[in-house]
């Protein structure tokens, strides 16, 4: 959920939001915080996995 909160903030502030959200701002913390959802998510579905075996 923070994630799609955080793209949808990316694509408020790009102007649309029916485009891929196209930002490497190094001065955007929502940036940053969106990139740390996607590794910890990443981390936890790879904790998952190793559950299911």
């Amino acid at each position: 959920m923070l994630f799609g909160r955080l793209w949808t903030q990316c694509q408020e502030c790009q102007g649309s939001l029916h485009r891929d959200v196209l930002c490497t701002s190094r001065d955007c913390p929502i940036f940053y915080r969106g990139r740390k959802v996607l590794k910890d998510m990443a981390e936890a579905r790879l904790q998952l996995y190793r559950w299911d075996f």
